[in-house]
């Protein structure tokens, strides 16, 4: 029946479910169906067949490797692709083979995904075969996704990485740039590790390249810089800090310079002489990230000299590096305390930052400067009655929205999503149940409340004095992942001094401290009635 070609589509389909549900389309059948002209019968044919798979027989493994290698249809592809991990593992990977090899395919949405996540985890154990999908893939994705799985098995198994970099050294340069990429991505956070025999002649292949931009140059160059720190064979910190000196120089190369320095061990006091680029925006940012990492007593000084000629964002990434030790967050609160810095950059994060070193002192010096940040249960019962009080119907109804708008987007986007717009580091606010006054002020006055263990953070004590807070998003049994208030950290496990999980949100309380009654009416008065 449904091979009458007198017939629709859909009615042959009716008939292929009916006769493969009772048992009457066996593996032949289907392998006839999938040479029909219609990609719907095709594609069902490679599903149906993928269903049975524990029954296949050569001939069904054959054709689906026939399909792999020349079916013109996504539609086709895609559902192969969606069998792999049923498959052997050897016929797994010649059919990823063949399917990463369709170029059209690579910007698919989903394709290059699926056949990642179906042959993942056969690659550690299949090396040959997975370093030849890796370097024959039309599609990036993959390629970067094959090298980061192997270098993050660097420990257990070195082989891998050492035989990618072997059959990578003479590929075209975007096979290089992805293989280059996955091992940064692998690596990520690592303060070490074993470095390949095969390295620095894959690396010095970047060097030898013509005919690029700098940006192009600048960030290959960088990738290089990163894993030659972490194979304990970086550049000098001399030879970096002149180029992140030098006004010749790209932009970009001048970043990636100083992010090197981060990760270098020796580099000291000579860290300071790139004080002067925190007066030039394009660095400023990257440069106050940087000294977190420097456990210097003249660390304060430098950024707190320049602090009134930053811009917004940078001034803000400065409060976040003084609040990363506590001697650094003393003597940032005491400027603030004598007027000589502007404390409206200093948010309930950084409030919450300093209690965590749990020293009593320090705490006081924060509770006079900025306020109270823990609240008893009768306080913020008296504060939710006083605001309650204050946003009455008339009040809210009055409210500029579009102020309020703004006050969102300093105070809470940078976590939450409302309309596609913010981060997504916190729960989107779109469907929240906003327009009730008593949820909105329970969730902002006390958001550890009620607390999704998606949401708890933890706190983490690096051995070179920094406080890491914030959720863990990733953990292996390398590198612990933590995301903070406007970006995820990658922690090595071997610089980890102690580590515990807060009861407390990635939220903190106080949000509302450092705003004027109107901006808290206008605040609310957005939040409860956008999008009505």
């Amino acid at each position: 029946m449904w091979e009458n070609g007198s017939l629709s589509v859909p009615e042959r389909l009716a008939a292929v479910w009916l006769l493969y549900s009772v048992g009457e389309m066996p593996a032949g059948d289907l392998i006839r169906l999938s040479r029909e002209g219609n990609e719907h019968l095709r594609s069902w044919a490679v599903r149906l067949l993928g269903d049975g798979l524990l029954d296949l027989n050569l001939a069904s493994v054959k054709r689906l490797k026939e399909l792999a290698a020349n079916d013109p249809s996504g539609l086709v592809r895609m559902y192969i692709a969606s069998a792999l991990d049923r498959l052997k593992p050897t016929d797994a990977l010649e059919i990823a083979s063949l399917l990463v090899g369709h170029e059209q395919d690579a910007e698919d949405r989903v394709q290059p995904h699926l056949i990642w996540y179906r042959i993942e985890p056969l690659l550690v154990h299949n090396l040959d075969a997975a370093i030849s999908l890796a370097r024959n893939s039309r599609m990036a994705l993959v390629r970067q996704n094959v090298a980061r799985r192997l270098a993050a098995a660097i420990e257990n198994h070195p082989d891998a990485i050492e035989r990618l970099l072997q059959r990578s050294v003479s590929d075209p340069l975007p096979v290089r740039r992805d293989v280059l990429s996955g091992i940064a991505q692998g690596l990520e956070g690592w303060s070490e590790a074993i470095r390949p025999s095969s390295w620095n002649s894959f690396a010095a292949t970047f060097n030898e390249e013509t005919g690029l931009t700098e940006v192009e140059r600048a960030a290959d160059v960088g990738l290089v810089d990163e894993l030659n720190h972490v194979f304990g064979d970086g550049r000098s910190p001399e030879a970096l800090l002149k180029i992140a000196l030098d006004r010749s120089v790209s932009v970009s190369a001048r970043k990636q310079a100083i992010v090197s320095l981060g990760k270098s061990s020796d580099v000291g006091e000579e860290f300071l002489k790139l004080a002067p680029l925190l007066r030039q925006r394009e660095l400023a940012v990257d440069l106050l990230k940087t000294m977190a990492k420097f456990d210097s007593p003249r660390v304060p000084d430098v950024i707190l000299a320049s602090f009134k000629k930053l811009r917004t964002d940078a001034k803000s990434a400065a409060f976040d590096t003084l609040t990363a030790r506590p001697q650094w967050a003393r003597q940032l609160l005491e400027m603030i305390g004598t007027g000589k810095v502007d404390r409206s950059f200093f948010t309930a994060w950084h409030a919450r930052q300093v209690i965590s070193f749990e020293e009593k002192e320090l705490n006081d010096l924060l509770a006079n400067v900025w306020g109270a940040v823990r609240q008893t249960s009768m306080e913020r019962e008296a504060e939710t009655a006083t605001l309650m009080n204050v946003l009455t119907e008339e009040r809210l109804n009055q409210a500029d929205l579009e102020n309020g708008q703004k006050v969102f987007s300093q105070v809470c986007a940078s976590c939450h999503r409302m309309f596609g717009k913010g981060a997504q580091i916190g729960p989107d606010l779109t469907g929240a149940n906003r327009s009730n006054l008593n949820y909105l002020l329970e969730n902002i006055l006390d958001p550890s409340a009620t607390l999704a263990t998606t949401y708890r953070s933890s706190l983490i004590l690096l051995d070179d004095g920094r406080l890491i807070s914030g959720v863990v998003v990733e953990e292996t049994d390398r590198i612990v992942g933590v995301q903070t208030k406007d970006e995820i950290v990658k922690i090595d496990k071997k610089t980890i001094e102690e580590r515990k999980q807060s009861d407390q949100s990635l939220m903190p309380e106080g949000l509302l401290t450092p705003l004027s009654e109107t901006q808290k009416v206008d605040l609310i008065a957005w939040l409860s009635k956008a999008g009505e």
